[in-house]
């Protein structure tokens, strides 16, 4: 489904307000990172762990196959807002 830049951009930030209150209420930075991945799954959403560490989590679509797919791709923080983004996974 394509959608015009300026809808794309407002569904982004609206999805990002939304992920960033659900890590900012939980307990478990973790394990609400992985509740959330659940969901954009279930809703169709092919995701994968991309990077990570203490400080944060890259979720994305497959960058194997980069060229042939454009996806969301989440950044997680703890103590910071998640940003979400639609574009080529990173490489």
């Amino acid at each position: 489904m394509q959608v015009e830049e300026n809808v794309r951009h407002t569904l982004l930030a609206e999805l990002a307000s939304l992920l960033s209150n659900r890590i900012k209420s939980s307990m478990a930075f973790d394990a609400e990172v992985r509740a959330i991945i659940d969901d954009l799954k279930v809703v169709g959403h092919d995701l994968y762990l991309f990077d990570s560490d203490r400080e944060f989590e890259v979720w994305c679509g497959n960058w194997i196959d980069s060229a042939n797919s454009t996806n969301l791709i989440l950044y997680f923080y703890p103590n910071k807002p998640v940003e979400v983004l639609w574009g080529k996974p990173p490489q």
